[in-house]
């Protein structure tokens, strides 16, 4: 029996194949995962992982990446993208009640390295039904889609980055030369090491973004943050779904299954992860994520037109 690439454990949970199983992003995951079937069902794993805490004052709802995690000794490390992605999910699938009870119980520290912010915790405040946060919200939404633009092209030009390549071509430059310029732009070497990580808005992020846009209520405010953050898109279809941006049946589905989380990364120099198409006549089961979330966002956006 050849293995799957990717499964749903014990928690109901989407885990990927060898290394570490991706416990750690398994709730974004598996709420990707869920678009295509469209089904509520596939909440439960990402409502296993948090539990109530007895507060000093209160009790509070504390979350966790994974259920493995809840008594783990090491720090917890659940971040705003993983709160995201489980507030996402709950409001795609009308799941309010759940939803409000949560965002009402999580404190402002999500995690021992984590908190929120205010353009997170406004978001959460705006799609449990509070008119003036969703207003706050895209005050600030806006003019920092704006700023990370104009920052993801001035560091291109600098670095010298290429045009994303659609994944064919990228797979076949696989892997990719970086210049000493790029490396700087992209490492954690900067400054001493008191700037960490690219000075890119990374692509994970904007994925986010737009993730939470896509929940929200149709507004002029929705609108323009969508177009403020389509020079950041690429030949990212899922982006181009997300932002407005027309896209051909045969881009949706002649799109290769790909490892290293395809939506969340850029395929250019800029991408760290080993991001190439899988050979599908290894893999039992024709369900890979990645293909599924990008053929039920494109699916339920034809419906809504």
């Amino acid at each position: 029996m050849m293995p799957r690439f990717y499964n749903i454990d014990e928690y109901g949970l989407i885990l990927t194949r060898g290394g570490n199983h991706g416990y750690g992003d398994s709730i974004g995951r598996t709420v990707r995962g869920a678009i295509k079937p469209n089904s509520s069902k596939m909440m439960d794993g990402p409502l296993r992982c948090y539990k109530y805490v007895s507060g000093s004052t209160k009790p509070y709802i504390q979350l966790y990446r994974h259920p493995i995690f809840m008594n783990d000794d090491k720090p917890n490390t659940f971040s705003r993208d993983h709160y995201s992605y489980l507030c996402i999910g709950l409001k795609h699938f009308n799941m309010n009640a759940t939803l409000k009870s949560i965002v009402s119980g999580v404190r402002w520290r999500l995690s021992d390295k984590f908190t929120q912010t205010i353009d997170l915790w406004l978001w959460t405040k705006a799609i449990t039904g509070n008119k003036l946060a969703s207003l706050l919200f895209f005050m600030i939404k806006i003019p920092m889609l704006l700023l990370n633009s104009l920052n993801n092209w001035f560091w291109t030009v600098y670095g010298g980055f290429s045009k994303e390549m659609d994944q064919q071509s990228y797979d076949n430059a696989f892997p990719l030369k970086l210049t000493k310029r790029q490396k700087w732009i992209t490492s954690d070497d900067k400054f001493g090491g008191k700037v960490e990580g690219t000075l890119f808005y990374p692509t994970y992020a904007l994925l986010n973004s737009m993730m939470q846009l896509y929940v929200m209520k149709d507004s002029i405010g929705k609108s323009i943050a969508k177009v403020c953050a389509r020079p950041m898109v690429g030949t990212n279809t899922v982006l181009k779904i997300l932002t407005g941006i027309k896209v051909t049946p045969e881009e949706v589905y002649g799109y290769k299954p790909m490892k290293g989380g395809r939506w969340t990364t850029k395929l250019n120099e800029r991408n760290d992860r080993d991001t190439r198409i899988l050979d599908l006549t290894y893999w039992t089961d024709p369900w890979f994520v990645d293909r599924e979330f990008v053929i039920g966002l494109y699916t339920q956006s034809k419906k809504a037109a």
